[in-house]
């Protein structure tokens, strides 16, 4: 390549923003890329495949952009990388060879990796430093407090749980047990929360907040007695528990969302409340700003959306993503913003890159509907998910919405009648150890819209509408280069343009 086309070919990237200056000062290009999303919507599986596919890269079979990837093995070792824990590859590949799904991340991990990548109408080969972020998905309930003060969060929440089909009656009943109770039992008033996040958990609502009540700042998960059907009693695991952290002291650290009435001059729980706004900076310094310093000096982010649980789960579960999708992106991402904001955000993307500029939310676990109608159905439901948050991002940043199954575990068949099923190895009921048998199904179909309503989508579910089997990936799957898929190579190949 000769020295005019590569500082043509330089210039193009800086003014397109597809390098910074000091990327091209270094001759490497650096792609920084937050992965967020709830709980058990398969962060860690997601990484998993990334790294085999590009770890062991095929261009027949993972075709990214014409181009094909070589992975530098030697550039980016040792088990730490820009202050956080490399991610366990290791382990995850070590589950899939055993035919069960990787661990569920307890810990803030990051992927790292060095590829050299050939771009054959350059003719020439381009440095790629890769940092995928995987934040443990009980942290996502905690993004409505980046960027706000303690008395915006609670102004958030209200704003948030009074949606387009009414207060929330949980949350509602939870403000009615704050008034009649007063400021002066303080321990009751932190039941009356425990008792809300306890049915907001029980309808896989993602509003248990502070995370911390979830998942220790160690990633230690807290035990507790178990129901007659084998799952843990959410509500007693939590009773003890401080509703925030123990600092490196000992001193408990504990706040509750207040109604933002009890913030006004004349209100008897004004000092309560100055209470929580000191405990409240004291989490956020701890637990969230740590975590939004890294995303906000990403450039793009994946949010992973289990699109199957929230349809079988039903309307809370459904508002419930939408609310925090949708907050985690705003936190994240500017929106539509005034000429001089513009200006200089493009500056900063000419010389430093340090700001989202591409937003991605994908509809995991694809490989568990029967057919492409459903996965594109799946995909308009995300559209749906977040049609209120991306169209309104700034200028500049580009959105784009999947469907995904980064390593498929099923493969289709037909039914008795000649419909459309699916077989893979699911749990065998009651098994302890878990063991797993080979069988056959027919998952419901995915609609193509998501309901006007809560009450519509409740009859929806009453009616024993949406069924899907959660399958484990045949044994070897950690063996295969790369493994099956369903869509990962065009979301690789939109993180690596």
């Amino acid at each position: 390549m000769s020295f005019w086309k590569a500082v043509g070919d330089a210039c193009a990237d800086v003014a397109t923003g597809r390098r910074s200056l000091f990327d091209v000062i270094k001759s490497r290009r650096t792609v920084r890329v937050a992965v967020v999303g709830g709980k058990k919507c398969g962060k860690t599986v997601f990484l998993a495949a990334l790294e085999n596919h590009l770890r062991n890269h095929r261009r027949g079979d993972f075709q990214i952009g014409g181009r094909t990837v070589y992975w530098d093995s030697n550039a980016i070792t040792g088990t730490q990388h820009q202050g956080f824990p490399v991610f366990d590859y290791v382990g995850a590949s070590a589950a899939l060879k055993k035919g069960v799904w990787p661990e569920k991340t307890a810990n803030t991990s990051i992927l790292a990796m060095r590829l050299l990548i050939e771009d054959a109408s350059r003719k020439g080969r381009e440095e790629v430093d890769l940092e995928v972020l995987d934040i443990p998905g009980e942290r996502i309930s905690d993004c409505p407090m980046m960027g706000r003060a303690y008395r915006e969060w609670c102004q958030w929440r209200e704003l948030a749980f009074a949606g387009p089909n009414g207060i929330s009656p949980a949350y509602r009943e939870y403000l009615k047990r704050i008034e009649d109770l007063g400021p002066g039992d303080e321990g009751a008033l932190f039941d009356a929360y425990r008792d809300f996040i306890a049915y907001e958990y029980e309808h896989f609502t993602a509003d248990v907040t502070p995370s911390t009540v979830l998942l220790e700042l160690d990633g230690t998960k807290h035990g507790g007695k178990r129901k007659a059907d084998g799952s843990l009693d959410f509500r007693e695991r939590i009773s003890s528990l401080p509703l925030g952290f123990r600092d490196d002291d000992g001193a408990v650290i504990e706040f509750m969302p207040l109604p933002v009435a009890c913030f006004e001059k004349a209100s008897p729980f004004r000092s309560l409340a100055k209470k929580y706004d000191c405990a409240y900076e004291k989490y956020a310094n701890r637990v969230v700003r740590p975590m939004e310093k890294w995303l906000r000096g990403a450039q793009k982010m994946v949010y992973l959306v289990d699109m199957l649980t929230i349809l079988q789960a039903g309307a809370d579960a459904w508002n419930a993503e939408k609310k925090y999708a949708n907050a985690a992106i705003c936190a994240l991402c500017p929106r539509g913003e005034g000429m001089l904001s513009r200006v200089w955000r493009y500056v900063q993307n000419v010389f430093w890159q340090t700001q989202i500029n591409a937003v991605y939310v994908v509809a995991t676990k694809s490989d568990l509907v029967a057919s492409n109608s459903d996965r594109t159905n799946l995909r308009n439901l995300v559209d749906e998910l977040v049609r209120g948050t991306l169209p309104f991002l700034a200028g500049g940043i580009k959105t784009g919405t999947f469907s995904c199954a980064a390593i498929s575990s099923t493969e289709e068949v037909k039914g008795a009648h000649g419909e459309q099923g699916l077989r893979g190895r699911l749990r065998v009921a009651g098994s302890e150890p878990p063991e797993y048998a080979l069988a056959s199904w027919l998952p419901s179909p995915v609609p193509k819209n998501a309901p006007e309503s809560s009450p519509e989508w409740r009859r929806m579910i009453d009616a024993g509408e949406f069924n899907y089997q959660f399958a484990v990936p045949p044994e070897g799957t950690g063996e295969v280069h790369p493994p099956p898929h369903f869509g990962l190579n065009v979301i690789v190949n939109e993180l690596l343009r």
